[in-house]
C-alpha cells in the first residue's frame, strides 16, 4: 500500500506540473466530463501461504470480476478539473462437497459460497491532454476517499456477512475519441490501492470484530480495465 501511495503522489505532481504549463497556451473553457465505464477487474494481492491447497484454485478464481465506475469532473482549467470518483469491483464464486470441521470438534460436509463487493469513492484531480486532432483526448487522474469492503459468504450450514473499511486511492489512465460534439467514446485503465485492518463478522445473531496485524491486513488492490461512454456538457 505505501508504495502504491508513493507512486499515486508522484503522479500527482506530475500532473499538477503539467496543468499548469499547458493551461498557460490554452484559451479557457469550462466544461463538465461524465464518464460511464464496464469492464474486467483483478485484484493483485497474493493469497495467504495458509489457504489449504483445495481453496487455492477457488481463491484464485474470486480475484477476477467484473468493474464499472462513474467518473465526473469539472475542468476549471482547459488542461485540469476537480471532480468525483465511484467504482466497484464484483466477483462471487460457489464450491460443493466440502468438509469443515468446527472449534468444537464437530464437522460439516456441503457448499461454501462468497459475494465480494469493493466499493471506492472520493474527490478526483483530473488533467487532460488534447492532440492536434480534437478527437482524441488523453487523460490522468488520482482520487483519494473511502474504499468498502463487503462479502456475502457461506460456509455450510452458516451465512455470514463480512464488511470493513479503509483509506483508498485509485490512479486513472484514459483515452477518448470524439464521435460528436458532446459525447466520447473511451477506454480506461484503473489502480485502486487500500487495505484493510480489521472486518466486522455477523452471523445473523452476533456481530464480532476482528483486528489483523500489520503483515496479515487484508489487500483491496486491484487495476481495472474498461470502455464506455463520456459525455461532456
Amino acid at each position: 500500500m505505501k508504495k502504491t501511495t508513493f507512486l499515486l503522489l508522484l503522479f500527482l505532481g506530475s500532473q499538477l506540473s503539467f496543468g499548469q504549463i499547458a493551461q498557460d497556451s490554452v484559451p479557457l473553457k469550462k466544461e463538465i466530463r461524465i464518464a460511464f465505464q464496464g469492464g474486467y477487474a483483478y485484484r493483485l494481492a497474493k493469497l495467504s501461504e495458509d489457504t489449504p491447497p483445495a481453496l487455492k484454485d477457488y481463491g484464485n478464481d474470486l480475484k477476477s470480476g467484473y468493474s464499472f465506475g462513474l467518473d465526473a469532473a469539472y475542468f476549471l482549467k482547459p488542461s485540469w478539473g476537480l471532480g468525483l470518483k465511484y467504482s466497484r469491483f464484483g466477483s462471487s464464486g460457489t464450491m460443493s462437497n466440502m468438509n469443515i470441521t468446527y472449534d468444537d470438534g464437530t464437522g460439516a460436509n456441503g457448499s461454501i459460497s462468497d459475494e465480494i463487493a469493493i466499493n471506492f469513492i472520493g474527490p478526483s484531480y483530473v488533467s487532460k491532454y488534447s492532440t492536434r486532432n480534437p478527437n482524441h483526448t488523453f487523460f490522468g487522474g488520482i482520487s483519494l476517499g473511502y474504499l468498502g469492503y463487503s462479502d456475502k459468504a457461506v460456509l455450510v450450514d452458516q451465512k455470514l456477512k463480512i464488511s470493513g473499511a479503509t483509506f483508498g486511492a485509485a490512479l486513472d489512465l484514459g483515452y477518448d475519441y470524439a464521435v460528436s460534439k458532446y459525447i466520447t467514446l473511451g477506454a480506461q485503465a484503473s489502480l485502486t490501492g487500500g487495505s484493510l485492518g480489521e472486518v466486522k463478522v455477523d452471523n445473523g445473531y452476533t456481530t464480532e470484530t476482528l483486528t489483523f496485524e500489520e503483515e496479515q491486513r487484508e489487500n483491496l488492490s486491484r487495476l481495472d480495465i474498461g470502455i464506455g461512454l463520456r459525455m461532456k456538457i
